[in-house]
């Protein structure tokens, strides 16, 4: 047994990220609910718990390397729901969730129900939230790559969303399963002569 107070005070003397010091207690908090169920209140009080020192050693490494804590957990949250990361996706961020609530806002004027399309899925964020926010919604997703579908199909499996995915290349082909009352996308880094 190991007193988690004194682990987490190692782990954050371990932790050489530039990055101020609630950010690293943040990320250490969040492994160690993940992987031990414990909570800060009980790391603060010192409690003791059965505690695998090499797989902390190896997130410590893995942190240092500037890897994202969302990676190396597997899963971030995200309109109150967990959804599974991978480095095939990004990482959904927490003003994403702003896609939503104008998304939730607009389709309100379809009584009978709308159909909506997300170009670029990636874990499938906004379709699954959208999917299981707005009732008598038919949700389309779409990306170009094969192992960002499958995380957003686990995503969709696990949340039980109903989702329509397709692999498709929304530069180059034409979109020919249906037609939407709402487009959304929240593609990365886009450049300014992209944006049209």
């Amino acid at each position: 047994m190991t007193n988690s107070k004194l682990l987490f005070s190692e782990m954050m003397n371990d932790l050489i990220l530039e990055v101020d010091t609630s950010e690293k207690e943040a990320m250490l908090f969040w492994v160690m609910e993940h992987y031990y169920h414990l909570s800060r209140t009980d790391i603060m009080a010192g409690k003791e718990k059965a505690i695998d020192k090499e797989l902390l050693e190896n997130v410590i490494i893995r942190l240092n390397n500037n890897e994202p804590v969302q990676y190396i957990l597997g899963e971030t949250d995200f309109y109150g729901r967990t959804f599974l990361v991978s480095p095939s996706v990004l990482i959904p961020r927490p003003e994403t969730e702003i896609i939503v609530n104008l998304g939730k806002k607009y389709l309100r004027r379809f009584k009978k129900g709308a159909s909506l399309i997300d170009i670029g899925t990636g874990s499938g964020c906004i379709a699954i939230t959208m999917a299981l926010e707005v009732p008598l919604l038919t949700v389309h997703a779409t990306d170009i790559r094969d192992n960002s579908l499958e995380v957003a199909k686990e995503n969709a499996k696990r949340l039980n969303a109903i989702v329509n995915f397709h692999s498709h290349d929304i530069l180059n082909d034409p979109l020919s399963f249906g037609s939407f009352n709402i487009i959304v996308s929240n593609p990365p880094y886009i450049m300014e002569k992209e944006r049209p």
